[in-house]
């Protein structure tokens, strides 16, 4: 018979830190998304810790880090909100639970479920990525009691596994795409009369410049313009990645030329695991495909020192990934919530509103218009 146990302060959390850590590392591709480290720093930013555990008698089957926390509900077409509904919402830290290794993984997520359906601990689950072929994945499309929330295309994660040499990893790409590669970068070379440099911070004493970087490119950034600006170096962001590198965590990345940023990738690394969390780069320079020379140039200088064993490119498509990486799976975002809730109905419009944002950009693909939009979107 299972059982849930709940840890909501630190104190208790310190109680299973030790059996958490071990779980962690247990894990297929362990990786700072479910960190019992990175989960603590996070709470900080006026977040409820809700450390969700499924236990049989007195032994831990699965651990589930969540926080709890008021938020929005946004319908939405693509990027653009139209109205937004208060709500308390659980999201899981990480794209899975945490398993031990003998314990029965469906029914401890049924657990889960059951656990937050019954108590009406908030409004909603939110989870930033779950595999297709997970039980979470499964549980949620099967269930008629739960309603769900994804996109209706891009439901995809892309890696790049890397091989023993940069030689070989070029060698897996076709003929066309290495020529095109090599050609970009020795044309953005030949454009800053080979004046550029590719600068990593993984140094504690460095992570203000960094941030003071990343914050100068993102505010001249398409995703700035679209998604709204928001100040990339605060005081919360510089201690969060001081600790990352302190713990030496951190591995992010600056392309400069003449001295002068043009992209940044922030990313961590973890047991054989680099995050290319965030990417962003100056716009003035778009017909140099300066996303691409960085991209690069950064897979070249993990191949030199402290490789990795996988590079995470994360959810969502997009050309650099196809381009980059060599691996995928099918993935969603989700958001969702039992049908007796009251943001039942906001989810069944959200689902007709992804429709019809899937069959408008059908449309712009079928008519060659999908580039042309993106562009524009890119220059506002």
């Amino acid at each position: 018979m299972l059982k849930i146990e709940l840890a909501t302060t630190e104190k208790e959390i310190e109680k299973i830190y030790e059996k958490w850590s071990i779980l962690h590392l247990n894990q297929n591709t362990p990786s700072l998304h479910n960190h019992p480290d990175l989960y603590i720093s996070n709470a900080k930013k006026n977040k409820d810790l809700v450390l969700i555990i499924v236990k049989k008698g007195d032994c831990i089957q699965c651990i589930a880090p969540c926080y709890k926390y008021q938020t929005f509900f946004r319908l939405k077409l693509g990027l653009f909100s139209f109205f937004k509904f208060p709500h308390t919402q659980l999201t899981l830290f990480g794209s899975d639970l945490l398993f031990v290794p003998e314990s029965n993984k469906k029914q401890c997520v049924n657990e889960f479920f059951s656990f937050i359906k019954d108590t009406s601990i908030a409004d909603a689950l939110y989870i930033e990525t779950v595999a297709e072929d997970s039980d979470l994945s499964r549980f949620l499309h099967s269930k008629n009691q739960w309603s769900i929330s994804h996109a209706d295309e891009n439901n995809i994660i892309r890696q790049l596994i890397l091989p023993p040499s940069h030689d070989e990893y070029l060698a897996q790409m076709k003929r066309k795409v290495r020529y095109n590669i090599k050609r970009t970068v020795k044309q953005f070379a030949a454009a800053f009369e080979n004046k550029y440099s590719l600068i990593e911070y993984s140094n504690e004493n460095s992570v203000e410049e960094l941030l003071g970087k990343v914050d100068y490119l993102y505010s001249k950034s398409w995703q700035s313009s679209v998604k709204g600006y928001h100040k990339r170096n605060t005081e919360h962001s510089i201690q969060e990645r001081k600790e990352q590198a302190r713990n030496g965590w951190l591995r992010s990345f600056i392309l400069e030329c003449n001295d002068t940023p043009i992209a940044f990738v922030i990313g961590t690394q973890f047991q054989g695991f680099f995050d290319y969390e965030e990417t962003g780069y100056d716009p003035a320079h778009t017909r140099y495909s300066p996303g691409s020379v960085l991209t690069y140039l950064l897979i070249e200088q993990l191949f030199k020192e402290n490789k990795p064993n996988i590079v995470y490119f994360g959810y969502g498509e997009n050309v650099y990934k196809k381009v980059f990486g060599n691996y995928s799976y099918t993935a969603y975002n989700i958001f969702s919530c039992p049908k007796s809730s009251k943001l039942n109905y906001l989810i069944q419009t959200q689902k007709i509103f992804n429709k019809i944002y899937s069959l408008i950009r059908s449309l712009l693909v079928k008519l060659n218009l999908d580039v042309r939009i993106r562009k524009l979107l890119k220059k506002k």
